[in-house]
């Protein structure tokens, strides 16, 4: 009898492990010190330059490496801050695939080909999964607690507001930076 044939394993190698680390940092870092703290009603929020950081690992560095960076930096910042601290788990997920999503597009087929058109898309396609899911969370989580959906939409809309503007300047930023820090890292990662 033969055996069945096995895929070969895909190996986390070290230097995935300090990508992941490294940008995870960074994006711990522009969490703490380039975000700005609003506390709503309905929960905290942040003014965030660190999605940039979050959209610019998985388009660098692929799907797996980039969501792992933005969930593991997004998620050590919440679990630093008391207010934060509950949101940790789905923040983790929430970023990841923000990351991931990011990563998937841009290194969709041939990864060493990153247009700018491909990175906006990537960038696009990574900001919108997030607010997509976060705006379910927001909305959902009142609405569990026995609001209306209406009641939890309005609720909700100086939070979606400041997370919309995020995604926007995420999306620009990126496309700006994003050629020219793959330029620079593709020949020493690729």
């Amino acid at each position: 009898m033969n055996a069945p044939i096995r895929k070969k394993a895909t190996k986390f190698s070290s230097k995935d492990i300090v990508i992941v680390g490294f940008m995870a940092s960074i994006v711990f870092v522009f969490t703490y010190f380039l975000g700005i703290q609003i506390f709503l009603p309905t929960g905290p929020v942040m003014l965030k330059t660190a999605n940039v950081i979050c959209l610019l690992s998985g388009i660098m560095f692929g799907g797996l490496r980039g969501g792992l960076s933005a969930g593991i930096g997004s998620a050590l910042f919440d679990l630093a801050y008391p207010g934060y601290a509950p949101y940790a788990l789905t923040t983790l997920v929430l970023f990841f695939i923000m990351g991931g999503v990011a990563g998937l597009v841009a290194h969709y087929g041939n990864p060493k080909t990153l247009t700018r058109a491909r990175i906006i898309f990537a960038s696009t396609c990574g900001a919108l999964s997030y607010y997509l899911i976060y705006i379910i969370r927001s909305i959902g989580g009142l609405m569990i607690t026995g609001s209306s959906l209406q009641a939890a939409v309005v609720a909700n809309i100086p939070k979606l507001s400041i997370s919309a503007f995020n995604c926007i300047f995420a999306i620009v930023v990126t496309s700006i930076f994003a050629p020219i820090l793959h330029k620079r890292v593709k020949g020493i990662l690729f």
